[in-house]
């Protein structure tokens, strides 16, 4: 792939290239001097050392006319043996990796063979196999991990057909990238082969081993789907993958271009480091993740499994050139990952999600050093920014354009590398205007303009004029756009417009017949623009939104703003504007919670209805107002709410009312995968009895049997408990060790809240 700019260092031994340039790498491709077809790994692994011993085998094509030197990263591992075109070369291991010296110098077309052990400490996983947990093998490549289990040139920049070939006990599933070519039974083990038919970076090269069963889907469009899960919690796969294959077809026909890879593959792990990751065809997700019916009210896969299935364009197919423009990965991939959510669930979860992301950007916007193309912008820029970025570009365009040209830019870049600039030029080719302006603003510049709209009137005889200032408050230069507003009348009268603004000021005037009035004046009503906005509303005014219009952003602001006049005025001025949209009553709460009698009623009617996804809500609505007498509704909420609401329910009446709920302990219910439900009965039942069986059984859910979410549970209520012994320690102090990070600092906190308790 001569066309593509490979991922790696180059070190040669002759003057001539064999000096290193300091480089930034976020604003150019490191250098290379080979184009690397492809890799084939065979490998051999020891899961009780956690040991790999294998052979990665290159293909490569050269760049230059005689190559002295080239350079693998490789941590964690011990090279035993390096053949260039089946002749033994001479090689050098530092920290970071290999240099391999060919002699004669390399040229053209050639082979290399690397022979190595590793020991790997990160990028390959073992999970399990030391005690007595569930056992697991998994990778986590991104960004440069999977240097640290097989040698590879691992940045980004370097595409090129992988295969993964593999034995290992016949009980287990092996998964990796690509079609699997075989499956072969060999004694006590299985002997597994995948093959890439096409290039990705080795970032994206997976391998995930463990006991699953699997659920086969076929998109509508013919693409086998495989959806993994646990052979012990067969409920959790309808509930956790029924939107897969619908999501598959979908992405297809917004994106314009078919799934480009031959089959789609996703797998739980548990202790994964992330949500999840978009390995090429080999998905492996966080298995928080994996739901039965009921757990799927407080959590779903359908974002997370549009977000990762819409990497396999933005991200796989396409791949940034380097960090600097990692948002066209995650940006896109928020994007359609949104797009998706929306075309599976709905309107409301998707629109309450979109202003969840707005806020949140704009939130964090006061801290933000460095601009969205940039590797260091963080996750909230790369990932939410992003997608609200592309949603400007979409507005700006128009939705035909943006279509027509992500679909061009997508096909026109297969399997290959793209930078932003790509995709502006992809832009302004196809619309035939410049978009440089639109770059400069929203992907160069780390600002949000800074808006505030100023009025003034004047009375005629036959009229009313309202000029509306918009100004531009930021420091830097002003910020051009598309600024649609609407003025809505109390006679219910609309009046609406769009302004062209590209000045620190902006002014534009309505005309209302006079005897008229202005109920509230929405500015951006769909939040297109991000901007940091001054205009203090009213309560009638916020009220009057809330109720009036159909603009979900503006109403989902309003209520939220809704909250600086708690207790203020009656409570028939909140219940009128009551939303029927689930997500929304979130934000309405706050503003109905000072009433307490109304709170109550409300609450109870929604306990007593048919939608398990409004309970927690409701319990919230009752803030402590609950009473023994309703111990039949409790009964049934136990079995039909979703496990944190269960489980929030219990401790709450529990501490109420103590041992006179104690019917609330006899449920079979386990809980989520934390198996929450399960741990609340036990704590309880230990702070009311002597018995040790209870405080040995939360101890059992802290060790490494169980996963991170049973054992972050456990601990969190032996500490409720005031409970400390020398197995607790143990476990804390073992778990303080893991690999995961999230997980590895709440241990730490723990042993740190003891310690100062002077526990130890």
């Amino acid at each position: 792939m001569r066309q593509l700019l490979l991922l790696f260092i180059v070190l040669l031994a002759v003057p001539a290239f064999g000096q290193s340039v300091p480089y930034d790498s976020t604003q150019i491709p490191q250098e290379r001097v080979v184009d690397f077809i492809s890799l084939d790994l065979v490998l051999d692994i020891n899961p009780k050392k956690e040991e790999v011993t294998g052979t990665a085998s290159y293909r490569w094509e050269s760049l230059r006319p005689r190559i002295d030197s080239l350079f693998l990263h490789a941590k964690s591992m011990t090279v035993t043996r390096v053949l260039i075109d089946g002749e033994i070369a001479r090689y050098r291991q530092d920290d970071d990796g290999v240099h391999v010296f060919p002699n004669p110098p390399a040229k053209g077309a050639q082979t290399m063979v690397v022979e190595y052990v590793a020991n790997p400490t990160k990028g390959l996983y073992f999970n399990g196999w030391q005690g007595k947990g569930r056992k697991q093998i998994w990778s986590q490549g991104q960004g440069i991990k999977n240097r640290h289990w097989f040698p590879c040139f691992d940045l980004q920049h370097d595409k090129l057909t992988t295969s993964l070939e593999i034995s290992f006990d016949k009980d287990y599933t092996v998964i990796s990238n690509g079609k699997l070519e075989f499956k072969k039974q060999e004694g006590n083990k299985t002997r597994w082969k995948y093959q890439m038919l096409h290039p990705q970076s080795s970032y994206l090269v997976a391998l995930i081993i463990g006991e699953y069963e699997v659920m086969q889907q076929r998109s509508p469009y013919g693409t086998p789907v495989e959806n993994y899960f646990y052979p012990d919690y067969p409920q959790q796969a309808e509930p956790t993958f029924v939107e897969t294959n619908q999501l598959l077809s979908y992405l297809e026909a917004e994106i314009g271009v078919g799934y480009p890879w031959g089959v789609y593959r996703q797998a739980p792990v548990e202790y994964f480091l992330y949500g999840a990751m978009e390995n090429t065809t080999a998905v492996v997700l966080n298995d928080k993740y994996m739901v039965d019916d009921l757990g799927r009210i407080d959590r779903n896969y359908v974002y997370v499994n549009a977000h990762e299935m819409a990497h396999h364009w933005f991200g796989d197919f396409l791949t940034a050139r380097t960090g600097r423009d990692h948002w066209l990965q995650e940006g896109f991939a928020t994007y359609y990952g949104a797009l998706g959510e929306r075309a599976m669930l709905g309107d409301d979860v998707a629109n309450y999600s979109r202003w969840l992301d707005y806020k949140n950007v704009l939130t964090a916007q006061g801290n933000q050093k460095y601009p969205l193309a940039h590797n260091k912008a963080g996750s909230l820029t790369h990932y939410q920014k992003g997608r609200l970025v592309l949603d400007m570009l979409k507005e700006e365009v128009g939705e035909a354009v943006f279509r027509t040209v992500i679909s061009e830019y997508v096909m026109n870049n297969a399997y290959g590398l793209v930078d932003s600039d790509e995709l502006l030029d992809a832009f302004q080719d196809y619309a035939g205007r410049s978009l440089g302006w639109f770059w400069d603003q929203w992907v160069y510049s780390k600002e949000v303009p800074t808006l505030r709209v100023d009025v003034d009137t004047t009375a005629g005889e036959s009229e009313k004029i309202y000029g509306f200032t918009l100004r531009q408050i930021q420091p830097s230069k002003a910020y051009r756009f598309g600024w649609n507003w609407e003025v809505v009348l109390e006679s219910g009268s609309r009046l609406s417009g769009r302004e062209a603004v590209s000045e620190k000021e902006h002014r534009w005037e309505v005309s209302i017949p006079a005897g008229q009035k202005i109920k509230h004046v929405l500015f951006d009503p769909e939040g297109v623009i991000l901007k940091q906005f001054i205009y203090p509303y009213s309560r009638e005014e916020l009220l009057s939104i809330v109720a009036d219009t159909a603009h979900y952003f503006s109403r989902a602001q309003a209520l939220y703003e809704l909250r600086r006049f708690p207790g203020v005025g009656s409570p028939l001025d909140y219940l009128k504007v009551e939303p029927k949209e689930t997500k929304l009553l979130k934000l309405w709460v706050p503003t109905i919670q000072p009433y307490h009698h109304e709170s109550k009623v409300l609450g109870l009617s929604w306990l007593r209805g048919d939608k398990p996804e409004l309970y927690s809500t409701a319990w919230t609505l009752l803030g402590g107002s609950f009473e023994l007498s309703d111990s039949l509704l409790y009964k049934e909420l136990m079995m039909k709410g979703s496990p944190q609401f269960v489980a929030e329910m219990t401790d709450d009446l529990l501490t109420a009312f103590g041992v006179n709920a104690g019917f609330l302990l006899t449920s079979a219910r386990e809980g989520d995968n934390g198996h929450n439900l399960t741990i609340t009965r036990s704590k309880w039942k230990a702070q009311w009895s002597d018995e040790k069986a209870e405080i040995d059984r939360l101890i059992e859910f802290g060790s490494d049997s169980y996963n991170s979410q049973t054992r972050l549970n456990a601990w969190n209520a032996l500490r409720s408990l005031d409970y400390f012994d020398k197995k607790l320690k143990k476990q804390l102090e073992q778990a303080s060790e893991h690999y995961n990070w999230r997980f590895r600092n709440a241990a730490k906190l723990h042993l740190k809240y003891y310690e100062e308790a002077g526990r130890f």
